[in-house]
């Protein structure tokens, strides 16, 4: 299912990935394959990320928010 629930203008809706735009908060879930770049919020913690598909590297990768 390549759905994913983000908040746009102040509302969340559920849309494909497909039409994911910059500026969208998605709200991620544990397992989800996220198709794009992204900015972790504040509200984020305790993320690995798996980026094997993309970079080759095996170990998961920990990403924290911005400070």
């Amino acid at each position: 299912k390549n759905v994913i629930t983000v908040k746009r203008e102040g509302t969340e809706i559920e849309i494909n990935f497909d039409d994911l735009k910059c500026g969208d908060l998605a709200r991620i879930k544990t397992g989800m394959q996220i198709p794009c770049d992204a900015i972790l919020v504040p509200e984020s913690s305790g993320v690995l990320t798996d980026e094997a598909a993309m970079t080759g590297e095996s170990d998961e990768m920990k990403k924290d928010t911005p400070e």
